[in-house]
């Protein structure tokens, strides 16, 4: 069973690919509103990957991810983004980040990700 959480202010970002998680049964998953809210949930528990929106309401997906790096470097991330892939490459260097995800993702991007997740827990 694969531990998901989902860090999104607007509620909206992820609109397309929660079907497509609620329809996995290897998936559970959380949402949190915000950054704080996401740390919050992830000190008390497992979670195999955070897909964090590009804007939070108290942080950028991008310090998100840095501060997550930091605070629990063994979960996954996928980061929410429009910059261009050369920028996006720039900024997240040395973060390790599974993916870029473009903004409102949908089931075809979460079956890449699952792809993904899959090869590394299962090497």
């Amino acid at each position: 069973m694969y531990q998901f959480i989902l860090v999104d202010s607007t509620g909206n970002t992820f609109s397309k690919t929660i079907p497509a998680l609620q329809a996995d049964e290897r998936v559970l998953f959380r949402q949190a509103d915000s950054g704080i809210a996401a740390f919050d949930a992830l000190s008390g528990g497992t979670c195999n990957l955070a897909l964090v929106a590009d804007q939070l309401t108290d942080m950028t997906g991008l310090e998100f991810v840095q501060q997550l790096v930091a605070r629990h470097p063994f979960v996954n991330c996928a980061l929410v983004s429009s910059m261009a892939d050369t920028d996006f490459h720039e900024a997240t260097e040395g973060l390790g980040l599974l993916a870029k995800l473009p903004p409102e993702p949908d089931a075809k991007h979460v079956a890449r990700l699952m792809r993904k997740l899959e090869s590394i827990v299962m090497h």
